[in-house]
């Protein structure tokens, strides 16, 4: 069984949240909501009291529902995550994080992540914003900027072993079945069970 942390507002709680926590659940896993107050993002008063969401979340599925500090709730969307992401962390319990996304392609999650983090994506930003249109526009077009497209091979996306000491490069294609592998004729062990062909992202 393990321990699935979501960072929330249920501002209102809706069906869509109810299947989240059924799925979770549906899953083995046992659902830690962490929820914002009676404060959301942007600073507006939630829908409803922070007692009466709880409720809901709590008759649909959910385990534990603890409140995300004021102080992460009024911030942006990337400030409210990682304040969630670093209480879930200190719990020191959570074992992974469920959440809601326009694609189930983690390597567009991903890369889009990592383009994010990129000192190219902050310079295309800030020329966006002094052209003065809105920020999300603004996020958008400094993407589109950058050559941050998926590779057609996913990224290997669990720990890799090998009996010796090979040293993998960016790039370098493994393929499993059932998380054995081979490369360059050296035996290589994938924590998880993959199957399948994956490029290294070092």
């Amino acid at each position: 069984m393990k321990n699935v942390g979501i960072i929330c507002e249920y501002n209102p709680f809706h069906n869509g949240h109810a299947r989240q926590l059924r799925a979770v659940r549906e899953q083995g896993g046992v659902c830690v909501c962490l929820m914002s107050g009676n404060y959301v993002q942007r600073g507006e008063p939630a829908i409803f009291d922070k007692w009466m969401r709880a409720k809901a979340a709590a008759l649909c599925g959910a385990d534990l529902v603890l409140e995300l500090p004021v102080t992460y709730a009024l911030r942006s969307a990337e400030g409210f995550a990682a304040g969630g992401v670093e209480i879930l962390d200190r719990m020191g319990c959570i074992d992974g994080l469920c959440f809601g996304s326009e694609t189930d392609d983690i390597n567009i999650i991903m890369s889009t992540a990592k383009a994010l983090d990129k000192p190219e994506f902050s310079q295309n930003l800030k020329k966006q914003l002094k052209l003065g249109v809105s920020f999300p526009t603004a996020r958008q077009l400094a993407l589109e900027a950058m050559d941050y497209r998926q590779s057609p091979i996913p990224l290997v996306s669990t720990k890799v072993y090998t009996v010796n000491d090979y040293i993998f490069k960016t790039g370098d294609e493994l393929t499993f079945k059932d998380g054995v592998g081979d490369v360059d004729g050296v035996r290589v062990y994938a924590e998880d069970e993959i199957t399948g062909t994956f490029k290294v992202d070092c």
